[in-house]
């Protein structure tokens, strides 16, 4: 059987250097898809996104501990930027920003773990996130479920005033196939998919299905990443709760995967094929071991001083500034 040939393009490098492309979500609305559009009939509001940062330059952080966040290791805020987390969908509401202190790739992976010098405040939620290992879409145990992928909007970043701070959209997908560590290929809607080189560790990937297709459950809100969506992250919903299960990667050239994706049974061999592009994420598995070494080395953040004991050192410095000198008598 001869296997069609797929090309994998990492996304995100001309991030900072060229305008950033949104995502394509299908039947985007502002209301109903951009987070900061702060609209009841946004489709994440049943969630806390207030872990989800941006730095000014569009890089992403997404909180998973109180002083540390998950990236891309190839588009990540370095050292001495500055990550806005906004507690509320409101982009006139409260934020807080925080200067990266440094970070680390997770050895083998496109995962990067990057701390701040101190915790975040608590109204900043921080999000568990997947760490069994995986082989397979039916082992993560994501098969058949929603997934929500944050990433850029197709409303220009400058509609909701904090540029790409305040530039997020939610897009809405399914887990159809995996791109396993030190293969070649993936397999999707019924064909077998062989790229150039194996994958360098396990990928999650999210077809952009088309209305009409019928290989894969086609979502009202399907999202395609673009330049500039890399280290977005990708969650899995446990009640109202978010899980992290992976960070966007990289996404596949025109036209993308083959696949069986409008299946016309009982015509074959002469159904055709059709192509659909690709989203990779790495799945937040890849190295869990990797990823916890880094947590539990990381410098600890500086405690802040509690209200008791600001008012101790400014009782203390208050008394000794009227402290009386003592005049000695002779």
């Amino acid at each position: 059987m001869k296997f069609p040939k797929a090309s994998l393009l990492a996304f995100g490098f001309q991030a900072l250097t060229s305008p950033l492309p949104a995502a394509i979500i299908a039947n985007h609305t502002a209301a109903i898809n951009d987070r900061f559009a702060d609209d009841p009939s946004f489709a994440g509001s049943l969630y806390d996104f207030s872990g989800v940062g941006r730095t000014s330059d569009g890089e992403w952080a997404t909180m998973i501990g109180g002083y540390y966040f998950v990236s891309a290791n190839h588009f990540h805020p370095s050292a001495g930027e500055t990550v806005r987390f906004y507690n509320s969908n409101s982009p006139s509401g409260s934020y807080f920003e925080y200067t990266v202190s440094g970070g680390y790739q997770v050895s083998g992976t496109d995962l990067w773990v990057g701390y701040f010098s101190v915790n975040v405040d608590s109204s900043i939620t921080t999000y568990n996130y997947a760490t069994a290992s995986a082989n397979s879409v039916a082992e993560t145990g994501l098969s058949g479920q929603n997934l929500l992928s944050i990433a850029q909007s197709p409303t220009s970043n400058s509609a909701y005033g904090g540029g790409a701070m305040t530039d997020m959209a939610l897009g809405v997908n399914r887990l159809e196939s995996w791109f396993e560590q030190d293969t070649n290929t993936v397999t999707i809607a019924g064909v077998t998919n062989t790229f150039g080189s194996n994958a360098g560790w396990d990928q999650m990937v999210l077809v952009e299905n088309l209305s009409g297709d019928t290989a894969n459950a086609y979502q009202t809100n399907e999202m395609r990443i673009e330049t500039g969506d890399s280290g977005s992250p990708l969650f899995a919903t446990v009640g109202s709760e978010l899980s992290l299960v992976g960070i966007a990667y990289s996404v596949t050239n025109p036209p993308g995967l083959t696949g069986n994706f409008i299946d016309t049974a009982g015509n074959y061999p002469g159904d055709p094929y059709e192509e659909r592009i690709a989203s990779f994420y790495t799945y937040s598995g890849a190295n869990s071991s990797g990823l916890s070494s880094i947590i539990s080395s990381l410098p600890m953040p500086v405690p802040e001083p509690s209200l008791a004991a600001l008012t101790a050192l400014g009782t203390a410095t208050f008394l000794r500034r009227r402290r009386p000198t003592r005049v000695g008598h002779r």
